[in-house]
């Protein structure tokens, strides 16, 4: 298929209408993999009128821009070693009037059934930050996805150094490129069954047993491990947020449209997020 045509596919798919009377579409990371390629797409976007490009620039954990966290793409392989998609794009995009939100997908790490090849990509740096499942096994060593629409391995979000370096991975590209906004993807558990990662379980005991000790609640049976794994979400959303504002940088996010599927099944409480101003607009 043509680039061209794939764009306007991907538009009547996926185009985004905001609050804000912005129309968008998401570009995906093999999109951008070309300087060629991210001029069909620009000139694409200048005809069919688009206000605002979604340029997917984290994609499992992997840099679609010059990082200094992150390993270089393997999409990016063919490419020279110069060629930065999102310093392209936005060059390419200068006085156009099409805003670019860096679109960075979050928890989401690395597919199932193989490992990245850099020795500085996260699962293999730090296999202790993946997710486990309820019944105590790693996603770092399933061998496919099981039947819940989980497309890959996640970075559990109760882990404190997670949300530590997926919040530096946002304000790497605030702080070094002259976008709008960044744009979360996968903000969010992979899925109910997942969040058990040993650390984690470690801290929520804690956390029960000073909320105990401080009268927040009267008995374990109060105590809901999702209240806890959906909190863990918040925080992070949160911590972003603060991380990208120092640089006027606005923040939205991509969720899940049913709120019964994301409260309940994702652990994904994204109206908080906007009551509590952690998060500027979501595009369902």
């Amino acid at each position: 298929m043509e680039l061209r045509a794939k764009i306007i596919l991907l538009m009547a798919l996926i185009i985004a209408v905001t609050s804000f009377g912005v129309v968008g579409v998401w570009i995906v990371r093999d999109m951008i993999t070309s300087p060629t390629s991210i001029d069909e797409i620009v000139d694409t976007a200048i005809e069919l009128g688009l206000d605002r490009l979604y340029v997917q620039v984290v994609g499992r954990a992997d840099a679609f821009y010059k990082s200094d966290i992150l390993p270089r793409s393997h999409l990016l392989k063919d490419s020279p070693n110069n060629f930065d998609p999102l310093g392209y794009i936005l060059e390419k995009t200068r006085n156009t009037g099409i805003k670019i939100s860096a679109w960075m997908n979050v928890f989401y790490a690395w597919p199932f059934g193989n490992k990245p090849e850099s020795p500085n990509h996260a699962i293999n740096k730090h296999p202790e930050w993946v997710t486990y499942d309820a019944k105590g096994y790693s996603m770092f060593n399933y061998e496919k996805a099981p039947d819940v629409n989980v497309p890959g391995i996640f970075l559990d979000p109760g882990i404190d150094d997670v949300k530590e370096f997926v919040a530096s991975i946002a304000e790497e590209i605030a702080r070094k490129y002259d976008v709008g906004e960044i744009h979360l993807d996968y903000i969010r558990y992979p899925y109910r069954t997942f969040g058990y990662n040993p650390s984690v379980m470690k801290k929520f005991r804690k956390w029960t047993r000073q909320a105990l000790k401080e009268g927040k609640i009267k008995s374990f049976a109060e105590v809901s491990f999702d209240d806890f794994r959906r909190e863990q979400v918040n925080q992070t959303v949160k911590l972003i947020k603060e991380k990208v504002e120092k640089y006027g940088k606005k923040l939205s996010a991509a969720v899940f449209p049913y709120y019964p599927e994301a409260h309940d099944d994702r652990l994904q409480d994204w109206p908080t997020w906007i009551k509590k101003g952690y998060i500027d607009y979501v595009v369902l």
